[in-house]
């Protein structure tokens, strides 16, 4: 008989659920607002009173789950990406956008602000989830989206 996973078998998870019940994030897709492709769409971050406008990458339409932690999670893979990247032409390459456009080169140069921001409620900005589970679906990320409204229960 196979294992029965729990939020528990995973701390990742835990961590993620911690700060999703300290900042009481609201994260809503913008209908029809993308960054260059579809896989890129625009979200609204509502957290302690301040409203942000982000691209996340959702290659895999995580966010049609209404999963709050899942959501918690793109944003923060988001913000990491920016970190982690030397500069906007490496940001771009990462992310298959065109060097050239004006909307990303302005968007990725406001991230700069958007980004201290929210260190004020989240520093380190971690994503938690390992980039092996959640491109390969595996572990804490499969979890999730078979668990989509995980915070309700």
């Amino acid at each position: 008989m196979a294992k029965r996973f729990v939020i528990t078998d995973y701390p990742e998870l835990i961590r993620l659920l911690e700060l999703h019940q300290e900042l009481k994030p609201d994260i809503q897709p913008v209908a029809g607002e993308f960054l260059e492709k579809e896989y890129y769409p625009q979200i609204q971050l509502k957290i302690k009173g301040s409203t942000y406008q982000l691209y996340i990458d959702d290659e895999y339409q995580d966010l049609d789950l209404g999963s709050p932690l899942l959501n918690l999670c793109l944003v923060l893979r988001a913000l990491e990406n920016y970190l982690d990247a030397e500069d906007y032409l490496v940001w771009c390459t990462q992310h298959g956008i065109d060097s050239s456009s004006t909307l990303a080169r302005e968007y990725h140069m406001g991230l700069r602000n958007v980004v201290r921001e929210i260190q004020k409620w989240i520093d380190p900005i971690e994503s938690y989830i390992s980039d092996f589970d959640f491109e390969l679906n595996a572990g804490a990320a499969q979890f999730l989206r078979e668990h989509p409204q995980i915070t309700n229960q």
